[in-house]
């Protein structure tokens, strides 16, 4: 039961994040802090497209939308499954998951994945700083 009720806190704690994030306008942390699109950028608006049978927008934002219940099976039933498998299915998402960032990282016809550094926090407190000194 222990291990419920942390999972539940976990999904819980991941759900009130998101929610600040998305009412500050912060939106993707990684973004706002780099300029730089995550590798799961676009992944709510292709969940939400889904929902609304509408697969054609939803692989357009990510292609690869259809993992998230894949994945929230394989963290509910977890300790069940054998280790080999566990690696397994865990570095085919991660590979998945990386190649389609580069590829879509790497086409400028892109929208969603985009590379703004210098929209990013770092740069805005490099270029404060920079300012500053003259």
């Amino acid at each position: 039961m222990k291990k419920v009720s942390e999972k539940a806190l976990l999904v819980v704690g991941l759900g009130v994040a998101i929610l600040v994030l998305y009412i500050t306008g912060i939106g993707c942390l990684i973004k706002w802090i780099t300029g730089v699109s995550c590798a799961g950028c676009g992944m709510t608006r292709a969940v939400l497209s889904a929902l609304q049978l509408d697969f054609r927008e939803a692989f357009y934002y990510h292609p690869l939308f259809w993992m998230l219940p894949v994945i929230l099976i394989f963290y509910i039933f977890w300790e069940k499954i054998p280790g080999k498998i566990k690696y397994g299915i865990t570095w085919i998402m991660v590979i998945a998951l990386m190649g389609i960032y580069i590829i879509r990282l790497l086409n400028p016809n892109n929208t969603v994945v985009t590379i703004d550094i210098k929209d990013g926090l770092i740069a805005g407190i490099f270029n404060f700083f920079k300012n500053l000194g003259g």
